[in-house]
C-alpha cells in the first residue's frame, strides 16, 4: 500500500493495531526516516495508549500502558534481551531495525517492509507468507467499530451511517431489512438496554466476508448473549448484508479458548479440511476441543464459509432435534486436526418473527 504523509502512516498504524493480539511481535524494517515510529504510533493510538511515543534510539527499549513494548534492536548486540518477557506479560513488541537481533528470537508474528516509492513510501505488511492488505485491516476493523460506535456506545444512527450502505440485505431475527430497519431495531434495543458490554473475539475477514464472534453483556448481567456475526462488505468497506445467529449465555459458555490469528499460510487447507469434513461433525469434535452447549445438531449444507488461518466459521443449514434450524460453526485448526469448537443455533423462524428475508 502506498503511504502519501506521516497522518496517513498513522492511520494506517491504527488500523493495524486492530489485529493485533497480547505477545505478537511486529518487525519494522527501513531506512531511516521511512516512518517505522510514525506506523509504532498509529499502533499505539489503535491500542487505546494516550501517551507521546518516541523513537527509542537512546533508551533502547520504551514501556506504554503495559501494552507496547517498542524496541530499538540496532544498538543491541546481546543474546539476554527480555523481550521474550514482555511477550509472555501481553506485551505488543514492535521493533525496528531487527535485523541485529532476529538470530536471538523467535520468527515474529508480522514483518513490515517500508520503502520510499518516489515521494511517498510503499508500506507491505507480511504474516508469514501472507500479505495482509488494507482492505482486510479494514472491513475487520469497520465491522469492531459498529460494534462499539453504535451499539455499546449508543450512536447507532452515526455507526450505521458510516459503516452500513444501501441496499443492506438484513437476516438477523427481528431486524427489518434496509439502513433503516437497522436503526429502527437499535432505537428499540439501546432504549431498554441501558448497559451493554462487548467481548468480540475472535474476528477475521476472507475476501469481503468477515466472521466475529461476540459475548454481550446486557444490564450489568441481566442477560448474557453469544452471538455469531457473518458480514459482507462493498468495495468501499461499507457492509451490504448481515447474517447472525444468537444464543443464550451459560456457564460452559462457548468463549472459552485462544482466540488469536496465525498460520495465515494454510488458510485454505484449514477450509478445505472443514468443507470434507463438516457432515461428519460429531466425529470431528470430542471433550477435549469442544465447547459447545448444543447436541444433536445435523448439518444439510454450507451457506457461508469465511476462513483465516487457523480458524473457519460456516453458517450452515442444518436440523436440530427434528426441527429446521441455521447454525454457525466456528474451528480452530492447528497441525490439520481441530483443537477448538464453538457453535450457535436459532430454529428457522416464521416470516412474522423473522420480519426480513429469513435466516438465509
Amino acid at each position: 500500500m502506498i503511504i502519501s504523509n506521516d497522518q496517513q502512516m498513522i492511520n494506517l498504524g491504527e488500523k493495524f493495531a486492530s489485529l493485533l493480539m497480547p505477545g505478537d511481535t511486529i518487525f519494522l524494517n527501513g531506512q531511516l526516516g521511512s516512518g517505522k515510529t510514525t506506523l509504532t504510533k498509529g499502533i499505539a493510538k489503535g491500542l487505546g495508549i494516550n501517551k507521546i511515543v518516541s523513537s527509542p534510539s537512546f533508551q533502547i527499549i520504551k514501556l506504554y500502558d503495559q501494552k507496547l513494548c517498542h524496541v530499538d534492536g540496532y544498538r543491541i548486540d546481546q543474546e539476554d534481551l527480555g523481550i521474550e518477557d514482555y511477550q509472555k506479560s501481553g506485551y505488543i513488541v514492535c521493533i525496528e531495525w531487527p535485523g541485529a537481533i532476529s538470530d536471538y528470537l523467535e520468527d515474529p508474528t508480522y514483518t513490515v517492509t517500508i520503502d520510499y516509492f518516489g515521494k511517498e513510501r510503499k508500506v507491505k505488511i507480511m504474516n508469514k507468507n501472507q500479505e495482509v492488505t488494507f482492505n482486510q485491516i479494514n472491513i475487520e476493523e469497520n465491522f469492531r467499530l459498529l460494534y462499539t460506535e453504535g451499539i455499546e456506545q449508543g450512536n447507532y444512527q452515526e455507526a450505521i451511517e458510516k459503516y452500513a450502505n444501501d441496499p443492506y440485505t438484513q437476516h438477523s431475527t427481528g431486524v427489518e431489512t434496509g439502513k433503516e430497519g437497522f436503526k429502527k431495531f437499535f432505537k428499540e434495543f439501546i432504549s431498554r438496554s441501558k448497559s451493554r458490554k462487548f467481548v468480540l473475539e475472535p474476528i477475521f475477514s476472507e475476501g469481503d466476508l468477515v466472521f466475529a464472534m461476540a459475548h454481550q453483556n446486557i444490564n450489568d448481567g441481566e442477560s448474557q448473549w453469544i452471538t455469531m456475526d457473518i458480514i459482507q462488505a462493498d468495495q468501499s468497506g461499507k457492509f451490504i448484508e448481515h447474517w447472525d445467529i444468537i444464543q443464550a449465555y451459560t456457564s460452559k459458555v462457548q468463549k472459552q479458548g485462544n482466540f488469536k490469528v496465525f498460520d495465515l499460510d494454510k488458510t485454505q487447507t484449514n477450509k478445505q479440511f472443514i468443507i470434507d469434513n463438516i457432515f461428519n461433525l460429531n466425529q470431528l469434535i470430542n471433550s477435549t476441543n469442544n465447547n459447545s452447549v448444543n447436541k444433536g445438531i445435523e448439518i444439510n449444507s454450507i451457506y457461508r464459509i469465511v476462513a483465516k488461518g487457523n480458524f473457519v466459521a460456516c453458517l450452515v443449514k442444518s436440523q436440530f432435534l427434528g426441527k429446521d434450524s441455521a447454525s454457525m460453526h466456528l474451528f480452530s485448526m492447528r497441525d490439520n486436526q481441530i483443537i477448538g469448537y464453538w457453535d450457535a443455533i436459532e430454529l428457522i423462524p416464521t416470516p412474522e418473527v423473522a420480519r426480513n428475508s429469513g435466516k438465509f
